[in-house]
C-alpha cells in the first residue's frame, strides 16, 4: 500500500477519459495521502499561466477539495 500517492499532470494538457477513469479507479480504493502537481507551466505564454493554475485547482478541487496545486518547474 502506498503512503502518499503523487499525481503528475501536464500544463498543456487535461486528463481525458481515460485519466479521468484512471483517477476514478484511485479514489474508489482510497487515497491516504496525495500531492498534486503540474509541470510545463513556465511553457505557457506568461499571461495565460494564471488561468492555466486556476483550472488546473478547479479539476482537483473537484475530487480533492482540501487539496493544492504544486508546480514543479524551476528556473532554466
Amino acid at each position: 500500500a502506498a503512503d502518499v500517492i503523487v499525481f503528475l499532470m501536464e500544463a498543456n494538457a487535461t486528463p481525458g477519459p481515460f485519466g479521468e477513469k484512471c483517477l476514478s479507479c484511485v479514489v474508489a480504493q482510497g487515497i491516504p495521502s496525495c500531492f498534486h502537481v503540474v509541470q510545463g507551466i513556465r511553457d505557457i505564454p506568461p499571461k495565460k499561466q494564471n488561468n492555466v493554475k486556476k483550472n488546473f485547482n478547479k479539476l482537483v478541487e473537484q475530487r480533492f477539495p482540501k487539496e493544492k496545486i504544486h508546480t514543479l518547474d524551476t528556473p532554466r
